[in-house]
C-alpha cells in the first residue's frame, strides 16, 4: 500500500510540474525521471543492477538536474539518510562528509558522461534506467513513469512512445501509436539487436495502429536487448529505441547460491542422484544448496545364468518427491563444489560392522573420493563429476584440487536448462 501511495504522489507531482512554471524550461521527459530519482535514493540494498541504473539515469539528466539529483542526495544522508555513491562523481557516506554537488562543475559532469555514458539519447537513457531497476520498482511505480511519458506531449498531432515489458524468458515491446488524425504510418523498419547482432522482427501488418502495438521477441543470453522502430507517414518520420539492459547476476559461490536457484531440466539421467533424474530444482538453504526432484524408479531384470552380473535398469514411472541438501564450498570464482558421502559411489568402500560407518579402502596411499562441482555457464547451468585421490579418508571442504580445472576438462558434463 505504501508503495501505491509513493506512485501516486510522484504521479501527481509529476502532473504538476508540467501545469506549472514553465519558464524553467525542464525537459518533460526529465520531470518524469523524478519518480527513477525518487526510487533510486529509497533503495536500502543496492546491487550492480541498481548501481547501473543510476549511471543511466544520471546519464539521462542535464547537468543542473545532476546537481539537484546530488544535492537531495547530499540532504538526506547529512539527515540520517544514508550514504549515496555515483563512482567517479560524488559520494557521501550519511554522515554529511565527502565530495558535495557544489564540486560538480559543468566539466567535471562532462567528463564523467564522456567516460560513462554508452548511449547519446536521453531518452534511451532513462528507459534504461527504469529496465535495470525493475526488480526494485513496483508496478505502480513502473506505471505512474509510463503515463508520465505519455503525458509529456498533451497536445498530440501523431506521436510514438515505446515500452517494455521484460520477464525472464521474453520481453514483450509496446509501440504506443497516437494521431488526432487517424493516420497509421507504414513501418519502415523494426529489429532487436542483441550482442551487436540485429535480427529483424516480422509485423503481421507492417503499419502501426492506434494504442499499443506489441512485438514480443525471446530473452536470449544474459546480455542488453536493443529494441528499434522506425515508420513515417505524410512526410514525417517517428521513431523510438528501447534498450533492456542485461541482467547483472553476482557470481556463484558458497555466500551466494542465487544465480542457480530454480528449475532446471537436462537430456540426460543424473546417476550422481538416488534413482537417477533429469529435472529438479534449486533452493538456497543458506549454507547448503538443497535439491528437490522426483526420482525415477529403477527396475532390475533377473539376471539369466551365463550372463554377467550386472544387468542396466530400465527405467520406470517416477517416484515421489526427494529432497537433498549439501553442503558446497567456492573452488573457483563462480564455481562451487561438494565431496560426496562415502556410501553414496563407487570409491572403494566398505562397511564397518564394528564402527557401524561406511570407510574407504586405501589403494597404494590414496583414498578415491567424487567431488561434484557445479558452474552457471550462460543461461546453462553445468555439472560435473570428478574422480579425485585424496591423502585423507576424511577429505575437507573446502575442495582444494591444484589441477581441478585440468580434470573438468576430461569429463563432459551434464547440461541442464531453465525450465
Amino acid at each position: 500500500m505504501k508503495a501505491f501511495h509513493f506512485a501516486l504522489i510522484s504521479l501527481a507531482a509529476v502532473v504538476l510540474s508540467f501545469s506549472q512554471v514553465t519558464a524553467q524550461e525542464r525537459d518533460p521527459r526529465e520531470i518524469c525521471g523524478d519518480i527513477i530519482g525518487k526510487a533510486l535514493r529509497t533503495i536500502e540494498k543496492r546491487d550492480d543492477n541498481s548501481e547501473r541504473a543510476e549511471r543511466y539515469y544520471i546519464c539521462s539528466l542535464s547537468n543542473s538536474a545532476v546537481r539537484t539529483h546530488t544535492k537531495t542526495m547530499e540532504s538526506e544522508a547529512g539527515g540520517g539518510g544514508g550514504s549515496f555513491d555515483i563512482p567517479g562523481l560524488f559520494s557521501i557516506d550519511g554522515k554529511g562528509e565527502g565530495s558535495t554537488s557544489a564540486g560538480l562543475t559543468d566539466d567535471r559532469i562532462n567528463k564523467w558522461k564522456a567516460q560513462k555514458c554508452e548511449e547519446t539519447s536521453k531518452a534511451v537513457n532513462q528507459s534504461s534506467a527504469v529496465y535495470a531497476l525493475r526488480e526494485q520498482l513496483t508496478p505502480e511505480q513502473v506505471k505512474a513513469w509510463e503515463a508520465c511519458i505519455l503525458a509529456s506531449t498533451p497536445t498530440i498531432v501523431n506521436d510514438l512512445k515505446c515500452f517494455a515489458d521484460p520477464s525472464r524468458n521474453e520481453i514483450a515491446f509496446r509501440a504506443n501509436w497516437r494521431s488526432n488524425v487517424g493516420l497509421n504510418p507504414p513501418i519502415d523498419s523494426i529489429f532487436i539487436s542483441r550482442n551487436g547482432k540485429r535480427e529483424d522482427i516480422k509485423t503481421s501488418n507492417g503499419e502501426l495502429r492506434a494504442g499499443n502495438n506489441l512485438f514480443v521477441v525471446p530473452r536470449i543470453g544474459v546480455g542488453d536487448h536493443l529494441f528499434a522502430l522506425t515508420a513515417h507517414s505524410a512526410g514525417s518520420t517517428f521513431d523510438c529505441t528501447v534498450l533492456v539492459p542485461g541482467k547483472i547476476e553476482p557470481e556463484l559461490s558458497d555466500k551466494n547460491f542465487a544465480p542457480i536457484v530454480g528449475n532446471w531440466c537436462g537430456n540426460e539421467s543424473n546417476s550422481s542422484f538416488v534413482g537417477g533424474v533429469r529435472e529438479f530444482a534449486v533452493h538456497d538453504g543458506g549454507d547448503r544448496v538443497i535439491f528437490k526432484f522426483r526420482p525415477i524408479s529403477r527396475y532390475y531384470p533377473p539376471v539369466l545364468p551365463g550372463t554377467p552380473a550386472y544387468v542396466p535398469y530400465e527405467q520406470k514411472e517416477r517416484g515421489s518427491t526427494v529432497e537433498a541438501s549439501f553442503p558446497f564450498t567456492t573452488v573457483r570464482p563462480g564455481l562451487i563444489g561438494t565431496i560426496e558421502p562415502i556410501e553414496l559411489f563407487e570409491n572403494n568402500h566398505r562397511f564397518n560392522d564394528e564402527t557401524k560407518q561406511w570407510q574407504i579402502i586405501p589403494s597404494n596411499g590414496k583414498y578415491i573420493r567424487f567431488v561434484q562441482l557445479i558452474r552457471k555457464q550462460g543461461t546453462e547451468l553445468w555439472w560435473f563429476r570428478i574422480k579425485v585421490s585424496m591423502d585423507s579418508e576424511d577429505a575437507p571442504i573446502p575442495v582444494d584440487v591444484p589441477d581441478m580445472e585440468n580434470k573438468m576438462r576430461t569429463v563432459n558434463p551434464l547440461i541442464f536448462r531453465a525450465c
